[in-house]
C-alpha cells in the first residue's frame, strides 16, 4: 500500500530529486514498453523496467512501498501489452 501523501513523487511516479536522466529514462522505458509490437520487444521492455525499478531500490532511492507501486505499474503494463498482442493472434 502506498503512503497517503505522495507529494514526494513527481508526475512520473518517481521520487523527486533524481537526475533528469533518470526521469527521462523511466518515461522512455515505459513508452517503449507500451509501444512494443512483438513478444520479444514486450519482454525486453518489461525486463528493462523491472531492472530500473530494482536499481532504484538497491540504491535506496525509493521506499519499499514506492518500489512495490512501481513494480506493480510495470507488471500491469506488461500484462496489458502481452494480452493485446495475444488477442491479435486469435
Amino acid at each position: 500500500m502506498l503512503p497517503t501523501n505522495l507529494d514526494f513523487l513527481d508526475a512520473s511516479d518517481l521520487p523527486r530529486g533524481l537526475t533528469e536522466q533518470a526521469y527521462a529514462t523511466w518515461r522512455m522505458a515505459l513508452r517503449e514498453l507500451y509501444r512494443s509490437q512483438n513478444e520479444i520487444q514486450i519482454e525486453h521492455g518489461f525486463q528493462f523496467c523491472r531492472g530500473f525499478v530494482q536499481a532504484l531500490q538497491d540504491m535506496q532511492a525509493v521506499e519499499p512501498e514506492v518500489y512495490l507501486f512501481l513494480e506493480a505499474q510495470v507488471r500491469g503494463l506488461w500484462i496489458e501489452r502481452i494480452s493485446a498482442f495475444q488477442a491479435k493472434d486469435y
